[in-house]
């Protein structure tokens, strides 16, 4: 159990690192895009580069957020109990949780499988890069939850 609360800790920091990297980028290519068209040089890529991290930063952020229950509807529905129905009560939610990520992630490999030639119009990268911010997302997701869980369990505090 201690190795699998350090892989998460070394997911989750990788998480943390990779979305401050790529709100850094994102503001930079935003700020470089103003500038440009200032000077009446649009970059075509720009928007694009820029939508496509937000993806990323938005799916793994979530999943981050678990890491420190930072999810504000989850803790509504878990902070109105107490003692033992609030134990009983967080795991159910998490579990309920877990079970749908994994049917995200069912769902969104699929799609990105349907779209798997599809390149990016500005670009020309594949969408599937683009789209796997969702299954990557679910997962990071599930392994915080079970995270939760299982410290839920064993009595140790969580966050």
């Amino acid at each position: 159990m201690k190795q699998y609360s350090k892989l998460v800790k070394g997911i989750n920091g990788f998480l943390k690192v990779a979305i401050a990297l790529f709100l850094a980028l994102m503001s930079m290519t935003i700020i470089a895009q103003v500038i440009f068209r200032m000077l009446k040089m649009a970059l075509p890529w720009s928007e694009e580069l820029t939508r496509y991290l937000m993806e990323y930063v938005v799916f793994w952020g979530a999943a981050y957020a678990f890491s420190y229950k930072g999810h504000m509807i989850v803790n509504l529905l878990v902070d109105r109990y107490q003692g033992k129905v609030r134990k009983i009560w967080e795991i159910g939610v998490y579990l309920f949780l877990v079970f749908f990520f994994i049917l995200v992630i069912k769902n969104s490999l699929s799609w990105i499988f349907t779209t798997r030639s599809q390149v990016s119009a500005a670009m020309q990268i594949p969408m599937w890069t683009v789209y796997m911010a969702i299954p990557t997302g679910s997962l990071f997701a599930i392994l915080n939850c079970l995270e939760i869980i299982f410290r839920e369990i064993r009595g140790e505090e969580s966050v």
